[in-house]
């Protein structure tokens, strides 16, 4: 200045996606007891100040599956600029329903509680069949077979 006095500049740069390339404006101007300003603060809001967007930028959102059929959009996670595209909408994309997409996690536990008892019960049941099939070959050994209601011994002679 006229003064032999520096001038500070201060630009703020404000991350704003809808300003585009924006253009500086004046925030503040400070002076030192001397009434002449020696210090300028510029808000520049800009798209430029905005983070560089990378494939994490985004969140991707699918619709439930319906008739083997399932919409895919994205939506951005932060405010970005520049870098990685927005993935594009995919309409109609093939699928399978999951099942823990048809059952509520309350009906996933009972299931697989119910195929847990089911499983214990096939188990028992087993055991108890050869059991009883080894007491069953232990009574044709002996030689007592049931035939229209009657026992008959039969014995051997050694």
């Amino acid at each position: 200045d006229a003064t032999g006095g520096y001038w500070n500049t201060h630009v703020h740069f404000v991350c704003d996606l809808s300003a585009g390339q924006g253009a500086p404006v004046t925030a503040m101007e400070t002076s030192f007891d001397t009434g002449t300003p020696c210090s300028i603060h510029l808000r520049w809001a800009t798209q430029a100040a905005c983070p560089k967007c990378t494939p994490d930028s985004f969140q991707r959102l699918v619709t439930a599956c319906e008739g083997g059929k399932q919409d895919v959009t994205y939506v951005p996670l932060v405010e970005c600029f520049g870098g990685a595209a927005m993935p594009e909408r995919v309409v109609g994309q093939p699928c399978s329903a999951q099942l823990t997409e048809v059952l509520s996690p309350a009906s996933v536990v009972m299931l697989a509680g119910g195929v847990v008892c089911l499983l214990v019960a096939v188990l028992l049941l087993a055991s108890k069949y050869l059991k009883y099939r080894k007491l069953y070959s232990q009574y044709q050994r002996l030689g007592a077979i049931p035939t229209d209601g009657e026992i008959v011994f039969e014995l051997e002679e050694r």
